[in-house]
């Protein structure tokens, strides 16, 4: 046998080695921009869905879109990044724990429990998006506890395989082929766990974006609309006055805030918002419509 034929197999490759074939099929500023129009749709849908607006009957553009899509990613993006480096907090204390053999009891009764931890949480994931019933009754609950398993298990076969590693008697462990499969699983589960809770949490940062414009709405720029014809049934909270018939635009209507503008058409909702009560007045911005803008008595700062 030559000394080539003895010499031990090359280490494996780093997981960005092993990833960067399926990385390079999709263009990085495809992904992006895919990411958010996608995100950004779900984000602004559950903001616009608040106040009684269809998104589709509203037709944002391409734009707006990626606009929105880049305000609900950014707070997704800090905390993907803290999770990071918390993550890589994790593995290094693993590092640590399984350098010791005298800790290798310690290590593998951890890695137990996070095996059958992962399981649980696994298994109530199944269980909520079969029945869609959950601890909390909270959507993103069931997501959450998708990726939490999927890191979980990864995690305790990482700690015995560690552990297994530098050791005189190895423990048992499953053939390559099992574990390589139990590692494709784990990162279909994961990833999937991954994007669904990032849909569920933009829209949520979509409705809690409008409940912040409804307490806000005081300080936008008020908007007077003068119109050549009545408008029948106004909304709650919106003052009307007629200026009588020599002007052009007799019909004044007061109390109103801009909610959004598209396809020539102005959304506008009444200052004093109720969720339950108002509605969402839908004018054709056209030659037969006037409008004035009040400056607000504080100016408006979003922190």
């Amino acid at each position: 046998m030559t000394e080539q034929e003895t010499q031990k197999e090359p280490a494996s490759k780093p997981l960005t080695a092993r990833l960067a074939p399926i990385i390079g099929i999709v263009a990085p500023t495809t992904l992006v921009t895919a990411l958010l129009l996608y995100f950004g749709y779900l984000s602004t849908q559950a903001r616009f869905k608040y106040f009684g607006a269809d998104l589709d009957l509203i037709n944002l553009t391409t734009t707006d879109l990626l606009f929105y899509g880049s305000e609900a990613v950014f707070v997704a993006v800090v905390v993907l990044a803290l999770a990071v480096l918390f993550g890589a907090g994790v593995y290094l204390v693993g590092k640590w724990f399984v350098s010791e053999p005298r800790r290798d009891a310690a290590v593998g009764w951890t890695s137990l429990a996070l095996l059958y931890l992962g399981l649980l949480l696994l298994v109530g994931a199944l269980v909520g998006m079969v029945t869609g019933v959950t601890l909390t009754r909270r959507p993103i609950e069931t997501p959450l506890a998708l990726m939490l398993s999927a890191l979980m298990l990864r995690y305790s076969l990482w700690l015995w395989q560690a552990r297994d590693a530098d050791r005189e008697k190895p423990l048992w462990m499953p053939p390559p082929e099992a574990v390589d499969l139990i590692r494709g699983v784990l990162l279909v589960l994961l990833i999937a766990g991954l994007f669904w809770t990032c849909a569920l949490a933009s829209s949520l940062y979509g409705r809690s974006r409008a409940v912040g414009m409804v307490e806000e709405l005081r300080s936008y720029p008020g908007v007077l609309l003068y119109t050549q014809d009545a408008i029948h049934s106004t909304p709650l909270g919106v003052s009307y006055t007629d200026l009588g018939k020599k002007q052009s635009y007799r019909h004044r209507y007061h109390g109103l805030r801009l909610l959004a503008e598209s396809d020539g058409r102005l959304f506008l909702v009444p200052v004093r918002w109720s969720p339950t009560t108002s509605r969402v007045l839908v004018i054709q911005n056209s030659s037969d419509i006037r409008l004035q803008l009040i400056p607000p008595q504080k100016s408006h700062v979003r922190r």
